[in-house]
């Protein structure tokens, strides 16, 4: 078939390489806090959960008029000293995110 068209050139040569398995997305510039991240995971799931029954709403029940019943949580974030958040990994792109920022403040 390349014989059929000689504007493509198929080239046999090639390398074999070793796989590499692809890096997690941390750059060795942004320090990370040491910690089981399993651990710190479900502790922060629970809070969520212990915060959304804290103030969950009957649905049932009528809210004044200027009252906008709301099934978003809002989370505010602190990181250690030292420590910067990497806000583009806490924003989803998309049309209905799970999760989105709504504002950042650094403070010095």
């Amino acid at each position: 078939m390349a014989g059929d068209l000689p504007h493509l050139k198929i080239d046999p040569f090639f390398i074999s390489k070793e796989y590499v398995y692809p890096k997690t997305g941390f750059s060795s510039d942004f320090p990370i806090a040491v910690r089981n991240r399993t651990i710190h995971g479900n502790r922060i799931i629970q809070q969520l959960n212990k915060i959304r029954q804290q103030f969950e709403i009957n649905n049932d029940e009528i809210l004044p008029q200027n009252i906008v019943r709301d099934d978003a949580v809002y989370v505010e974030f602190f990181s250690e000293l030292n420590f910067p958040l990497k806000f583009e990994s806490l924003n989803q792109e998309r049309d209905e995110p799970n999760y989105q920022i709504l504002n950042v403040k650094k403070k010095y």
